[in-house]
């Protein structure tokens, strides 16, 4: 029986910063890391938080997926609304009428 052994983030992280023509120490001081975090979560010896992958993947220009290794994903694109509609069918225009301290203490029952 043979065992495949799957690589844990940390090697991707190797992976892309090998690929990027990047050292260690380059890509530690670009994403603000000591160079000793960076090649232990590299080799395995510390788990790659979320905080350090956000900043390891901006360093390199990557995405979280494209760091940890993840095939894109399928999911459709979300496209904006247009921008005189809200999702509750409000009006997000500057002429909606805004209530003052004045006009609003009128309105308060008395």
């Amino acid at each position: 029986m043979s065992v495949t052994k799957i690589p844990g983030p940390g090697a991707n992280v190797a992976i892309c910063r090998k690929a990027r023509g990047f050292s260690q120490v380059a890509l530690a001081r670009r994403a603000g890391v000591s160079v000793s975090l960076l090649s232990k979560i590299e080799v395995g010896d510390r788990a790659l938080t979320q905080g350090i992958a956000a900043a390891l993947a901006q360093a390199m220009g990557l995405t979280l997926d494209e760091l940890l290794g993840m095939p894109p994903s399928s999911a459709p694109t979300r496209t904006a609304l247009p921008p005189s509609t809200t999702p509750f069918g409000g009006s997000t225009s500057p002429t909606r009428r805004r209530h003052t301290p004045r006009t609003f203490l009128a309105s308060w029952p008395s």
